[in-house]
């Protein structure tokens, strides 16, 4: 960093992520602040400030349009210049900066795009994607079933050991420092227990129990595991795709939101929202099912 002005960001901005790591804060959401607000102060770099007062909000509304111009999505703009106003809001609040530039700077809008799960016959080419009797096509057929089963994130997905598998019930760590019982199928638990009984090396119950080639798995290794399976059944997917594919699969079996809320491990019912959609084939049966007028018609019939 060559401005003053850029060195005396990373500095405020340490401060800022000491604070949010005081909160327990997951440090995967920790990355994710560092991630964005690097961003802006690279960015600021390029002006050769003098120090974080002489940032304006036209700077603001400038590094907008430049993040727009590389061609992000909405949804990543607005994720990025979102995180940039919490930090710099924080430091005003702390009073570490005389001005709370970002209240005068209106956020692009964020065009909600529709994010569909899969459907069963998606699901059931992406489970025969990964028949073989070999260790490695056992454990990824149970990864899919139990990420589909439990609707868990990636990274507590990945806290799973042994012990968890062969119990069915098991309690995670999930945003927040919040803990919630997860409970595994009987089909999910079958599944575990036939990779288990492949995988060609001893594991005890304390182990982690998604294990790879050369040690556990990794975040990036899982990725990799879903998206592979994905492409051999032709079917885009990913863990969190798999995670909206079991909420959604729930609601539509009858359970309440505040059972999938649970399961998911939300704190409140706002976020479902943004990722669990009912299909337009789904929305069509439930008012030829409820529809005032069929209920009519079919009271009168009787």
């Amino acid at each position: 960093m060559n401005s003053n002005c850029a060195q005396e960001l990373q500095r405020l901005k340490d401060i800022w992520l000491d604070y949010k790591r005081s909160q327990n804060l997951s440090p995967r959401s920790i990355e994710a602040y560092d991630k964005r607000v690097s961003w802006f102060i690279k960015y600021m770099d390029g002006f050769n400030l003098q120090s974080a007062e002489d940032i304006k909000p036209a700077h603001i509304v400038v590094y907008m349009q430049y993040l727009r111009e590389l061609g992000w999505s909405s949804e990543s703009v607005f994720d990025y210049c979102k995180d940039v106003r919490i930090w710099w809001r924080w430091l005003h609040k702390m009073e570490l900066v005389n001005q709370d530039i970002m209240r005068k700077v209106e956020l692009p809008k964020r065009v909600d795009v529709a994010k569909t799960a899969l459907n069963d016959e998606q699901l059931h080419k992406l489970l025969d994607a990964c028949d073989g009797k070999d260790w490695l096509s056992r454990r990824d057929r149970a990864i899919i079933a139990t990420l589909v089963d439990t609707g868990l994130r990636a990274s507590e997905f990945l806290t799973m050991t042994v012990a968890d598998g062969k119990n069915g019930r098991f309690i995670v760590t999930g945003k927040g420092a919040r803990q919630r019982m997860v409970v595994l199928s009987r089909d999910a638990q079958l599944e575990i227990l036939r990779y288990l009984k492949s995988v060609p090396f001893p594991l005890e119950d304390g182990d982690k129990l998604w294990q790879g080639t050369k040690g556990p798995l990794t975040l990036y290794g899982l990725y990799q595991v879903v998206r592979a399976a994905g492409e051999r059944a032709g079917v885009e997917v990913t863990p969190h795709a798999l995670r909206r594919t079991c909420a959604t699969s729930m609601l539509r079996a009858g359970a309440s939101l505040e059972v999938v809320r649970v399961t998911l491990g939300h704190s409140g019912y706002s976020i479902l929202q943004k990722y669990i959609r009912l299909s337009e084939e789904d929305i069509a049966e439930q008012h030829e099912r409820y529809s005032p007028l069929q209920r009519l018609r079919r009271k009168r019939r009787r």
